[in-house]
């Protein structure tokens, strides 16, 4: 019963990990996309200035 309990503790803490490190990515992908975003309306600005 200890290892059982044991196996499910581990398991549990690297699921737990495993969604944390998504959560992180998914909140990077947010930070880039928005970035990116600023990026091409300052490229836009500056197209449109140039032109």
């Amino acid at each position: 019963m200890l290892l059982e309990s044991s196996f499910y503790h581990r398991y549990f803490n690297s699921f737990y990990l495993h969604n944390k490190l998504i959560e992180e990515q998914l909140e990077q992908n947010e930070e880039l996309e928005v970035l990116i975003y600023e990026l091409y309306l300052e490229l836009e600005n500056e197209t449109k200035a140039f032109n």
